[in-house]
């Protein structure tokens, strides 16, 4: 019984394997084979996935707890909710929102700046890197990858987005679309294009050849060119074990920066030493405590939207920006 509801489990999954990008797909399916583990070692005959109860999830949920931190257990239960919803499964349902599981919604932080502030010594390290592989021949120029890191600085992509971004069909008058390679298939429409370095970017976009619509290279999978995109960074030192100490996500933090700046007209809290110095500064700018709040919920609500967050995970934009 227990073996026969781990295989529905695993049949549901792979059904819909093919959905998302193939690292959303492995973080969902980690955490759902050790939702059904869980249920498993709890419940000696586990039910049918169509007649699960919030019982199950519970428990299994409890299991989790112990073993993941909070600021990662909401993505855990996101994992758990979609799950749910699927076709085969069809208990959405059941699951309470994350008040009711008993989860603090407010913005969570380790204060910890996770931007990258002077990226542009990689950039020249890396259009200097040789091409010599038979990979670096079909990338064809280093103008590929650099286009790649600029759409994560300039739009907050992630890295996968930006390999996947298709200029003929993504680029507007004054907007971009963000469709392939999001996080749990969600696109993102309409960020608006604002500054003169967007603008020459996207520029320079419209008039590079692709060869595949996106800036994949021809002949080469998606995996295949973002696991060359890491190597070759690891190569200049821009990775969490190089001379960085990050990956290019934090080029994407580096965006939310400075588009909270646009908003607001001061930089986030996460810049500052102390929760005091960022006040004084927001203040002068803000002019009243009134006005200061209205600046900072403005500033979260743009940047979330614009990073692709739900409108439930305001705790990870505060990642970002506290």
């Amino acid at each position: 019984m227990a073996n026969k509801f781990l295989r529905d489990v695993k049949s549901a999954l792979w059904q819909h394997q093919r959905e998302d990008s193939s690292n959303t797909f492995s973080n969902r399916e980690s955490t759902i084979l050790q939702v059904a583990h869980s249920i498993e070692k709890n419940f000696p005959r586990p039910p049918k996935l169509r007649n699960l109860k919030y019982t199950h999830i519970r428990v299994a949920i409890d299991d989790l707890q112990k073993t993941v931190s909070p600021s990662t257990l909401p993505n855990k239960l996101s994992d758990i909710r979609w799950f749910l919803k699927l076709q085969e499964v069809r208990r959405g349902f059941i699951m309470p929102s994350n008040k009711k599981i008993g989860l603090d919604r407010r913005i969570r932080t380790t204060h910890t700046d996770k931007s990258i502030h002077e990226p542009g010594k990689y950039f020249i390290r890396l259009s200097g890197l040789p091409l010599q592989s038979k990979y670096d021949k079909m990338i064809g120029s280093r103008d590929r990858q650099l286009m790649i890191l600029h759409l994560q600085m300039r739009f907050g992509l992630r890295l996968e987005e930006a390999c996947k971004f298709h200029p003929g069909r993504d680029i507007h008058k004054e907007t971009i679309d963000v469709i392939s390679g999001t996080k749990n298939n969600r696109p993102r429409k309409g960020i608006p294009i604002r500054t003169p370095d967007q603008i020459g970017l996207l520029d320079r976009l419209k008039f590079f050849r692709t060869g595949t619509g996106s800036l994949i290279p021809v002949g080469m999978k998606a995996d295949a060119f973002i696991n060359k995109m890491h190597h070759d960074l690891d190569k200049i030192g821009f990775s969490r074990q190089g001379e960085a100490g990050c990956s290019t996500h934090a080029l994407r933090h580096l965006y939310a920066h400075d588009r909270f700046e646009s908003v607001t007209g001061f930089r986030p809290m996460v810049e500052f030493p102390d929760k005091g110095s960022y006040h004084s500064t927001a203040i002068a700018e803000a002019g009243t405590e009134e006005r200061l709040k209205e600046l900072e919920h403005e500033g979260y609500k743009t940047v979330n939207r614009e990073l692709g967050h739900s409108e439930d995970r305001w705790d990870i934009t505060g990642i970002y920006l506290r």
